[in-house]
Order: structure tokens, then sequence, then C-alpha cells
């Protein structure tokens, strides 16, 4: 009885749309989508989510050509990547989009003690980026300063809306983009987060709840640890 939103459907719809390989949405040396993938997939998430809370859908936020793109040219290697090594494989790009509109955001990591208010930029860890290491640095962990237990983002030009996402490392290039058309974006990684789901819905009266989970992360759930992508409890 839970709706939901098969994007690789969506996506194969898109890659007919414009002319591109499905893959084109995704690294060549790891499994993650780049942020063409990402800022198209928040898109998608909220054309459907604005049409369930009843508010204004505005495709500007989800449209690259808003953005300027900095792109570090292979300057990725992924997971899959550094098991095959340099000697097989090709870096990826790594690509940044800054707005081109204005921005007044919040990010909140409670385990990183990251309290900061500015632009956009704030939501890039870039020491993720910088000095480039192939085999000892995670680039894709850029956005929203890689996976943690809690973040909330706020949209200070947004008076309405508040998304809790249930989510894995894929939601840390989408939820950027996604905050920009709701009030309050809250994510917990429930691999990292042990508190309890329930709890924290009741506490903090989200609009909606969305999980959003790589297709291969359906297993039994275990709940002896409280770090189970499915305990929900």
């Amino acid at each position: 009885g839970v709706e939901v939103l098969d994007l690789r459907k969506c996506l194969e719809i898109e890659s007919h749309a414009k002319n591109r390989l499905f893959s084109s949405y995704f690294y060549k040396t790891d499994h993650h989508w780049n942020v063409d993938g990402g800022i198209w997939a928040a898109g998608e998430v909220a054309r459907s989510l604005t049409k369930m809370l009843g508010v204004d859908f505005d495709n500007y936020f989800y449209d690259i050509n808003n953005y300027r793109k900095d792109v570090y040219e292979k300057w990725f290697l992924g997971s899959a990547g550094k098991k095959v090594t340099l000697a097989r494989a090709v870096p990826d790009d790594i690509c940044l989009l800054y707005p081109t509109f204005d921005t007044s955001v919040e990010i909140n990591i409670p385990s990183k003690k990251i309290l900061q208010k500015g632009d956009f930029s704030i939501f890039y860890d870039m020491s993720a980026i910088f000095p480039k290491n192939y085999y000892n640095a995670n680039p894709y962990s850029t956005y929203l300063h890689s996976d943690n237990p809690v973040v909330i983002l706020k949209n200070n030009n947004v008076e309405q809306g508040k998304v809790l996402i249930i989510k894995d490392s894929f939601s840390n290039v989408m939820a950027p983009f996604l905050s920009l058309s709701f009030r309050e974006v809250h994510m917990l990684d429930l691999r990292a987060y042990t508190g309890r789901v329930k709890s924290y819905i009741e506490r903090n009266e989200p609009d909606v709840v969305v999980c959003e989970y790589y297709v291969n992360t359906y297993k039994n759930v275990e709940y002896s640890s409280h770090r189970n992508e499915f305990d929900f409890r």
C-alpha cells in the first residue's frame, strides 16, 4: 500500500527523450549516479512530492542550464575502479553545480558539529576534492559531507514543506537540489542512525516521508542492531 516511484523506469524514458545513454547518468568507475543523474532524480521526486503536498512545482531548480558547472577532469576513481586499479580504469570527472540564482540555505550535521548558513556552496565539503588522491579519497562525498546519521537542510527562500528522507548514499547528490523546493529536508541514514524512526517523525512532524534506496539494498530485516536499512521502528 506504499506508493513507489521507480526511478529506473523514469530514467529510461528520460534518456530516450534526450537521446542519451542510460549509463551516462552514472559514473563509469562507481555505482552511484553522477550530478546529471542526481539533479534529474531530484526533479522527479520534487514533482511527485509537490503534487502530494499541493504546492507549486518549479522545474527551474532542476534545469541544469541554470547552474554553473565546475568540472574536475579525471578526478574520481570509484569503488569499482579502485578494485581494478588505474591500470584498467580511466578516472571519472567530478562535477559540482552552483546555482546562477540566489540561494539562502542552512545545513546541520550534528555528528560532525556542522551548522552553517550561506548559499548553496555550503552543501559541499571541498576537502573531499583536494588534494586529488585516487585511492585514498572519495570525491563523491563532497556532496553533503558524505554519509551521516542525521542531516537537516533548510531553505530560507521557501515557507512551506517539510520532507524526511530515509536514505542511502544516492541521496547525497539528490537532496541538495531537492531542498530548493521545500522549507526543510531532513535525512536519516539508518546504517548509522540508532534512534527510533517513529520518534523522529513524531518529534519533527514532516509532511511526507520518502524512503530512497538503491534497489539492491532490499534484504531481510535484522532488528537487533538498529542499523538495518529497513528497521523503521
